[in-house]
């Protein structure tokens, strides 16, 4: 049975010590909202129940969000016994369970039906972040990439969908050639499976796309809407994407389309947009790329008209210095961009007097200084030299690019940047 939106997956911060009863067979449960879940009830821990679905999937799901007849059955099963247990002393209490490297606690959801082209059913897959309450509607972004896509995509995407609370949906049969024919029954397909199944604001959907499928974005845009923001990943915008927000563009530094991508870039994306360059060619992004243009492109929203909307601007910046905090020590550049990108978000007391103790660590840290500086001479880079290329061949202008780039590794000797500047002249 597919499971509705508020069964979402919880990975648990505590470990439940005492008694441990038997599993409760498969059966039916009910949520307080009314829809229903085939499970076995493996065990209690703390206020959460483990299930195994009948697909044979782990479900995590808090207790409260049960009918309250349910939560009597899974508390007499699983809680007889722990009455009059003596108390393990605090000393001895075990160590909360940390989530691990990819584990989030969203919910997955597959084969969302979004219509029908002649005999092909299409589907959507979608990842729902676990700040998405039952009956919340948030923003969506929308990712087309021409190559084969399935429920296993959405993981590059987690992170940044957590953290801003955005939900991530793709289409699993979006292809060139059925964009070609199809485009506006899959985009209309799309937008309808959003609208009934997802808990989506198809009001506020942002678009993101790899390479060549920034053209298939484009184009179910006629029946989307225009998107509030644009991620791409080695896809150059042409002439006719016009009236575009605000992007974060990354594309190789070695990449053959940089003269383009630049171009492009500068002319067509709104003015606050960030372009940055990267090492891998044309190659696709990171998990932590595509969170790092999610974060930004939320920063833009919840600084701006995501201002008015101070739940979902709280929660935001909650999980945004949450995140920084995470990555202080092991990432500290990465975390220190978005402190400086964050400045004009509006905060309340404790998280200004958070964001500020942060920006005060990280701000002692030359190298985070210089990477920060790194933004701004790449942008200098793309703008003022690369675009002016006649060609990736043009050799007049890789020489002024070489020299440029030269004097950028000296004063960015140390950071993240150095590995981008020796990708040069390694043409993909």
């Amino acid at each position: 049975m597919r499971l509705e939106r508020f069964f979402v997956a919880f990975f648990l911060v505590v470990v439940c010590q005492g008694f441990s009863a038997e599993p409760i067979a498969e059966r039916e449960w009910t949520s307080d909202a009314g829809t229903k879940l085939t499970a076995s009830a493996m065990e209690l821990r703390g206020d959460t129940v483990i299930f195994n679905s009948s697909d044979g999937r782990q479900i995590d799901v808090p207790l409260a969000r049960l009918v309250e007849a349910d939560q009597a059955i899974l508390r007499e099963h699983f809680m007889q016994g722990e009455e009059g247990q003596d108390a393990k002393p605090e000393e001895e209490n075990v160590e909360p369970v940390k989530k691990g490297k990819g584990e989030f606690p969203g919910e997955v959801r597959e084969n969302i039906k979004a219509g029908e082209l002649g005999a092909l059913q299409t589907y959507l897959a979608a990842y729902i972040p676990s700040s998405v309450k039952a009956d919340a509607k948030r923003p969506a972004f929308c990712y087309v990439d021409m190559r084969k896509s399935s429920a296993e995509t959405l993981d590059k995407f987690k992170a940044g969908s957590e953290v801003t609370g955005w939900l991530v949906v793709l289409s699993t049969e979006m292809s060139g050639g059925l964009l070609e024919e199809f485009v506006d029954p899959l985009a209309e397909g799309w937008l309808a499976a959003m609208k009934n199944e997802l808990p989506v604001d198809v009001e506020r959907l942002y678009g993101g796309a790899y390479s060549s499928g920034l053209k298939g974005l484009m184009q179910i845009r006629e029946i989307l809407g225009d998107y509030d923001g644009v991620l791409t990943v080695n896809g150059s915008f042409s002439k006719e994407d016009t009236g575009l927000p605000v992007c974060y563009g990354l594309v190789g530094l070695s990449a053959k389309i940089r003269v383009n991508f630049t171009k492009y870039f500068e002319k067509q994306a709104e003015r606050d947009s960030l372009m940055r360059f990267t090492a891998d060619g044309r190659g696709d992004a990171s998990p932590d790329d595509y969170e790092d243009g999610m974060i930004f492109l939320a920063i833009q929203y919840y600084s701006d008209d995501g201002a008015r909307k101070p739940e979902e601007l709280i929660g935001f910046v909650d999980r945004l210095l949450e995140r920084i905090q995470a990555v202080s020590d092991s990432d500290p550049e990465r975390a220190y961009m978005w402190i400086k990108q964050s400045e004009e978000l509006k905060k309340n007391d404790a998280q200004q007097a958070k964001w500020e103790s942060l920006q005060t660590k990280l701000g002692q840290t030359e190298s985070c200084k210089a990477y920060y500086t790194g933004f701004e001479l790449f942008e200098d880079l793309g703008f003022k030299v690369i675009a002016e290329a006649e060609s990736t061949v043009d050799e007049k202008a890789n020489k002024k690019i070489e020299k440029e780039l030269a004097r950028m590794k000296e004063e960015l000797e140390g950071t993240k940047w150095i590995p981008v500047i020796e990708s040069y002249g390694k043409e993909d």
